[in-house]
């Protein structure tokens, strides 16, 4: 029971550290789920934990991961191709893992909401510290006005944002109250956010806060107006902020218009 115990806490920790080993490029973070996975596997095996498998995510996922053995079985580059699609399996036991341990820890989630909101309020002041100053906090210079992840040259920073901003607003609505202090800093953080996410130049991670945004308003009643407000004052801030940067203003502007066939210069 003991070393259960500990096995559960020294995981619970690897967890808890994920958000911040995500800025540190994909290593540390792919090590860690790979470690959640293989212990699940083998604490579900032996402990014949058979119920974490019996539901309708595992059977879809399972599904999803024999479709792509096959897509890459049957590909021009098989082996390159299974290089990849092999081990995807682990992303379904690594969020059995988190199941596992969620029953077994009932302080992970606080501590995880705790770790997860202190990263990415890092992740925020490096990225403004990189537009204003030209590097980051470790002293990482982009070669481009993309930015980069805290401890990596990834240019990545507005896409680790956008993927984390969902899971952290269903965290802060779980665990914030209505006081004016967190209300506060839940207004200066949602601004913040959509604003660093465009000007870092990431179409991708802008559109996927666009998505995330729409989602909120139309099926999250708590903060449903704050977000709303907050989201037109981002729109109003990038708008004077476009039309002042023409690096942005090319690449989130006419750039976009042109891959897509809408550029007024298009003889289409």
């Amino acid at each position: 029971m003991i070393i259960r115990n500990y096995i559960v806490s020294a995981n619970s920790l690897i967890l808890i550290l994920l958000p911040f080993s995500l800025l540190t490029g994909p290593f540390l973070a792919d090590l860690s789920i790979s470690i959640l996975a293989i212990f699940f596997l083998i604490i579900s095996l032996k402990g014949r934990l058979w119920s974490y498998y019996k539901n309708y995510f595992f059977y879809i996922f399972a599904i999803f991961f024999l479709i792509l053995l096959l897509s890459s079985l049957t590909s021009k580059l098989p082996i390159k191709s299974l290089e990849t699609s092999f081990f995807y399996f682990r992303f379904a036991l690594f969020s059995l893992a988190v199941w596992y341990l969620l029953d077994n820890n009932k302080k992970l989630i606080k501590y995880f909401y705790y770790s997860l909101l202190a990263t990415y309020f890092l992740a925020l002041l490096d990225g403004y510290i990189q537009y204003f100053l030209g590097f980051n906090i470790a002293g990482i210079v982009s070669p481009t006005y993309r930015m980069t992840l805290l401890l990596s040259d990834n240019l990545l920073l507005g896409n680790y944002l956008a993927r984390i901003f969902p899971l952290l607003m269903g965290l802060l609505i779980l665990n914030s109250t209505k006081n004016p202090i967190n209300i506060f800093l839940f207004v200066v953080l949602l601004i913040a956010s959509d604003f660093l996410i465009y000007i870092s130049g990431e179409r991708t991670a802008t559109g996927l806060i666009f998505i995330a945004t729409i989602l909120i308003i139309l099926f999250i009643s708590k903060y449903k107006i704050i977000r709303l407000i907050t989201f037109l004052f981002s729109i109003i801030f990038i708008i004077i902020f476009t039309n002042y940067n023409e690096d942005i203003r090319y690449r989130m502007i006419d750039q976009t218009s042109t891959e897509m066939n809408l550029s007024l210069n298009s003889k289409n």
